[in-house]
């Protein structure tokens, strides 16, 4: 027996890359930013150029330096890092590893190198440590990037991964400068664009995240986003058994919220909680509704299952492709809803890709008059990777808790990670 759905295609996003100038405005993130420069360029606060320091295998050395030349200055189709962001990488010093040793070994090897670094120099160091390494099979849940990462992540500092195979990519070297420029931006605090948002959106969005370890150990991840779709701040515990897990995932976003508050000194009305995982998280809504209690704050709120792997196909039998359009919108019932994301491109071959399914809970007291402007502020969200220039098929208040759980699991050091300040208000797990 068929069933008849009701479907409508959502706004599509719009860009922005000012502060002070609302219409400088691109659908494109990459060539926004080539317009306009990022959207905090003229923030008082802002660097005009950041310290950077190069940590590379010693044999490496001249691939390294040509690498770094055309980060800065451009390839090809890519403007460079100065053109795009108005801001220089100042190359401050290098830590040049030997690399005439076993893969064990290396991974040793790089996290003493960088323990050596930060000892030495612990009164003047980088923004940002740009880590050279291998990637082969040997790493898996352990690498050197990992090592090293571990040990400046404690320092403050953040890093970004560059592998010894993209130093020789010719072909698709324009592309993956463009994105290691991008994650660089905005690990050391930059705001490369926001949404230009619709008034209605929610003043807060926190997404909410789970990784186990086992049936025992779980971490908790928060993430909190403004209306504008711009990266805020993280929350994460160490790994709690499953009682325990509720209460410290509540204590995270009460925190999270507070620091707003502390910090913008602006009032909150609507706040959507958006909770990730394969099936609705109980203990998940149980944590949001216990800090709603305890925040004792008059606002409203969406308390929302966001899910990527849900049994869900769309296609459209009009195309030769099937393939649906982006930003369509399906409701199933009152409360669950299908968007997709990525759609057709014309002309091109693709794999088909399943729309993302929402749920949003019946306890919510944002109305249902309202639902389609939460709808629209997901679909919207997955314009704002900062982690590269193509949007992912889910919004980033679910995948940057995916990525904190990356880490979590492979960082040994966790635990004194999550108690840095300074790292907070940072992206710096891209």
């Amino acid at each position: 027996m068929a069933h008849i759905v009701i479907g409508q295609k959502l706004q599509s996003p719009l860009l922005r890359f000012d502060f002070a100038q609302p219409m400088y405005i691109d659908k494109d993130p990459f060539q926004g930013l080539r317009r306009f420069g990022p959207f905090d360029k003229d923030f008082p606060e802002r660097k005009q150029f950041i310290n950077a320091i190069l940590m590379y295998p010693h044999s490496y050395e001249s691939s390294v330096r040509e690498f770094c030349k055309k980060l800065e200055s451009g390839f090809r189709i890519y403007p460079g890092y100065k053109y795009i962001f108005r801001q220089s990488i100042n190359i401050v010093d290098e830590i040049k590893v030997k690399d005439n040793v076993n893969p064990l070994a290396f991974i040793e090897t790089f996290a003493k190198e960088a323990e050596n670094y930060i000892e030495i120099h612990s009164t003047n160091l980088p923004d940002i440590v740009l880590v050279f390494h291998p990637e082969k099979k040997h790493y898996i849940d352990e690498s050197p990037y990992f090592s090293a990462k571990a040990v400046f992540a404690k320092a403050n500092i953040p890093t970004q991964s560059v592998t010894i195979r993209q130093l020789s990519n010719n072909q698709g070297l324009p592309f993956v400068l463009a994105n290691i420029s991008l994650a660089i931006y905005s690990k050391c605090g930059g705001m490369p664009w926001v949404l230009s948002h619709d008034d209605n959106f929610p003043d807060l969005v926190i997404g909410v995240g789970r990784s186990d370890i086992n049936q025992y150990q779980h971490f908790g991840f928060t993430t909190l986003f403004s209306k504008n779709g711009s990266f805020i701040y993280w929350r994460s515990d160490l790994p709690k058994p499953i009682d325990e897990y509720q209460n410290s995932l509540s204590k995270q976003i009460v925190e999270a919220i507070r620091d707003y508050q502390q910090r913008f000194q602006t009032p909150i009305t609507k706040i959507a909680f958006h909770i990730s995982g394969k099936r609705t998280g109980k203990r998940e809504k149980e944590a949001v509704r216990k800090a709603i209690e305890e925040l004792n704050l008059e606002f409203k709120f969406a308390i929302i299952h966001i899910s990527d792997n849900a049994p869900y196909w769309i296609f459209d039998t009009n195309t030769n492709s099937y393939q649906p359009e982006k930003g369509l919108l399906i409701q199933i019932t009152r409360h669950t809803y299908l968007i997709t994301i990525e759609g057709r491109l014309e002309g091109k071959v693709q794999l088909p890709r399943k729309p993302i399914k929402v749920e949003i809970d019946k306890s919510s007291t944002i109305s249902f008059d309202e639902y389609e402007y939460l709808l629209t502020q997901i679909y919207w969200l997955s314009k704002m990777n900062w982690r590269g220039f193509r949007p992912k098929n889910i919004p980033v208040s679910v995948y940057y808790p995916k990525l904190m759980s990356y880490l979590a699991l492979r960082l040994k050091n966790w635990g004194e990670i999550i108690d840095k300040p300074n790292l907070r208000r940072k992206a710096w797990f891209l």
